[in-house]
């Protein structure tokens, strides 16, 4: 079962940032099955992360044109496509980050460098393709079963020119 929802157009500058990712949580929320809070406050990290990235990073020195957000549920995913026509993203985000090394005082932690890392952790796999100057990141969280599967290793995969499959359990 595919249910499609309309597709979200934002500005990918950080002042839009905010509403783009309220709006997107709205319709997200209102697919999703009621007992997948879990799944919901992954969403909400992951969308905040990636979109902020796509507004400091795919855009940085480049004048912000319009990106977008389509989500659509399909069996027991979600799945959230991004595209901007920003700055390609390195290839080294694609595969999972080691562990953050927390060792030692609080005050010499870094205040950044997590979001790939929670990217990777709490989606199910994710996919990024560019394709005539167009980025293209597709995330997967799925959205039924137990806690274990949602949290299962991620699968990171990298697709030049080729439609995202469902995920197999």
């Amino acid at each position: 079962m595919v249910r499609r929802m309309r597709i979200n157009r934002y500005r990918p500058e950080l002042c839009d940032v905010r509403r783009a990712l309220n709006v997107l949580m709205s319709e997200c929320d209102a697919m999703l099955p009621p007992n997948c809070a879990e799944v919901a406050g992954n969403l909400q990290i992951v969308l905040a992360e990636a979109l902020n990235n796509v507004a400091e990073h795919a855009f940085a020195g480049l004048e912000p044109t319009e990106a977008s957000v389509a989500s659509a549920l399909c069996g027991d995913h979600l799945r959230v496509v991004l595209r901007d026509t920003g700055h390609p993203l390195p290839q080294r985000l694609l595969q999972p980050p080691p562990p953050p090394n927390l060792a030692g005082p609080t005050d010499f932690l870094s205040e950044g460098g997590f979001g790939w890392a929670l990217i990777h952790q709490l989606t199910s796999r994710l996919e990024y393709s560019r394709t005539d100057r167009e980025n293209r990141l597709c995330l997967w969280f799925l959205v039924a079963g137990t806690r274990k599967n949602c949290t299962r290793p991620n699968k990171a995969a990298i697709q030049a020119n080729s439609s995202p499959k469902p995920p197999t359990s």
